[in-house]
């Protein structure tokens, strides 16, 4: 009997884990708050050691949690893929969707089925002779924002989208970039 329920009743989780669990879910809640996905999704990446995101085996406080603000997380993810695919729809607000594309093959790499989703939807894009204008802006302005994530990298990333807003003509696109670069600003 005894044998049976330790094993039903997951992985035992010490201290030190614990309080690793505990930070991690701390940083991607608040960065959930906060709408940066990225974060939330870095702050969770070293669980992994633990297995897989969103089904640790424990019954452990602090790993359901962790499970729990994993599945915050895929949440997230649907309505930003649902957003991208909606602004794919629309030459004006098909760079934004590139763009969203990109970032979101970024951030949720980490999650296979998220990654499969990202890459279906990426080739869909490739193959519209349509968007592949918006696809190359999409990709700069994601690289641009993706420099704001290293360390000293905001400064980069502000220059660099400034240099793409005098390189883009197009009203949204410079409208896009110009709301990408007042974020890294704040």
């Amino acid at each position: 009997m005894l044998p049976g329920s330790l094993q039903n009743g997951g992985g035992i989780v010490n201290e030190g884990q614990s309080r690793s669990v505990i930070k991690a879910v701390g940083i991607a809640k608040q960065s959930l708050a906060n709408s940066d996905a990225y974060s939330a999704v870095q702050a969770i990446r070293p669980l992994t050691k633990l297995g897989t995101l969103g089904n640790l085996q424990s019954y452990a406080k602090p790993i359901r949690d962790a499970n729990a603000i994993v599945d915050d997380i895929l949440m997230q993810a649907e309505r930003d893929l649902k957003e991208i695919e909606a602004n794919l729809l629309s030459a004006e607000t098909a760079v934004k969707g590139t763009a969203g594309l990109f970032a979101a093959m970024r951030t949720y790499s980490i999650f296979p089925t998220l990654k499969r989703q990202c890459g279906v939807l990426h080739r869909s894009v490739s193959e519209k002779d349509e968007l592949f204008v918006a696809l190359a802006q999409g990709k700069a302005i994601d690289k641009a924002m993706a420099m704001s994530t290293l360390s000293g990298g905001k400064n980069k990333a502000v220059v660099e989208l400034e240099r793409l807003t005098e390189l883009y003509g197009e009203e949204a696109t410079r409208r896009l970039i110009q709301q990408k670069i007042d974020g890294l600003k704040q």
